[in-house]
């Protein structure tokens, strides 16, 4: 009857943790969705900020003249994503490449791969944070409180605007609850 009844209770106990599980990934999963519905919403209205151009044509808008100038841009329904236009150049225009995000170590309450989806959604962020310093390499510590809010991230290896928009993204980013604090080490390298 012992053994029966130590066979349940272990039985129990698994069925628990993989109940706690699928309800963390769940959360993880939901955190993951809200924070791409915000990026869209921010590249949303980013989009319709109107352009800005010096009396040279230079500028970061839709449409303009000089040297590398966008030419005048088509819309699709006043948005102005949809269209092409040509102007001249100085040579080839290249993007730089997209920053390197990992998570290094997760220790505490909350697994490796729960932390690394939610820093995967914030990536995009922490990469625009760090590339003006480019070629740079941050390493953050963050600390997750139990309620899955950030308590702290200290920032080595970039400049002070960096470290304040490094910052600022993760204390944006809502991690699932958890039974105790986790501590996660975070690296972004950025390359010119």
């Amino acid at each position: 009857d012992d053994a029966r009844e130590a066979m349940a209770r272990a039985e129990a106990e698994r069925r628990d943790e993989a109940s706690r599980r699928r309800s963390e990934a769940d959360a993880a999963m939901r955190a993951e969705r809200e924070a791409a519905e915000q990026a869209a919403a921010e590249q949303a209205r980013a989009t319709r900020a109107p352009a800005k151009a010096d009396p040279d044509g230079h500028g970061l808008g839709l449409s303009g003249t000089g040297k590398g100038g966008g030419g005048a841009g088509g819309g699709l329904g006043g948005v102005g994503t949809v269209g092409g236009g040509a102007g001249p150049t100085d040579g080839p225009v290249r993007s730089a490449p997209a920053p390197i995000v990992r998570v290094l170590a997760s220790k505490g309450a909350l697994e490796l791969a729960l932390v690394t989806r939610v820093v995967r959604v914030a990536s995009p962020r922490l990469g625009t944070c760090v590339a003006p310093s480019a070629p740079a390499r941050a390493m953050i510590k963050l600390t997750i409180k139990p309620d899955g809010k950030v308590d702290s991230v200290v920032v080595s290896g970039v400049s002070a605007t960096s470290t304040a928009c490094v910052e600022r993204a993760l204390k944006l980013a809502t991690f699932p609850t958890a039974t105790g604090t986790t501590t996660a080490t975070v690296l972004v390298q950025a390359t010119k």
